[in-house]
C-alpha cells in the first residue's frame, strides 16, 4: 500500500538514501515521496516505468507516472536513491541475501 512506513536512511559515506523492504512476489506500482506529495514527489520518466533489478532508472519530481515492477521471489529488496550524475537522480532496485 501506499505508505511512510518504508523510510529511507541517509548514507554521507556513499551520498545515496537506501530502504530494505521485505516484499512478497508479484507485480506493484510505487514512487518514492515524502508524506506530503509536495516536498518530494519522484515517479518514472515518460515511457520508462518498468524497473529492472540492478539497473539504475531516472527519477522525475512530480511525474504523474508511477514506477511498475514484478518482484520475482518473496524477498528483501534494497531500494537506493543516488545523487543526480547527470541531471538527475536516480533509482536501483536490488534483491538482498
Amino acid at each position: 500500500g501506499w505508505g511512510t512506513a518504508n523510510a529511507f536512511a541517509f548514507d554521507s559515506d556513499s551520498g545515496t538514501y537506501t530502504v530494505d523492504i521485505e516484499i512478497s512476489a508479484g507485480a506493484y506500482e510505487f514512487k518514492v515521496a515524502s508524506d506530503d506529495w509536495a516536498t518530494v514527489n519522484l515517479g518514472a520518466p515518460s515511457g520508462e516505468r518498468d524497473v529492472v533489478i540492478d539497473t539504475p532508472v531516472g527519477l522525475i519530481q512530480n511525474s504523474q507516472d508511477n514506477f511498475l515492477f514484478d518482484f520475482p521471489a518473496n524477498a528483501t529488496y534494497k531500494f537506493t536513491v543516488s545523487p543526480p550524475l547527470t541531471g538527475v537522480p536516480s533509482l536501483t532496485v536490488t534483491q538482498t541475501p
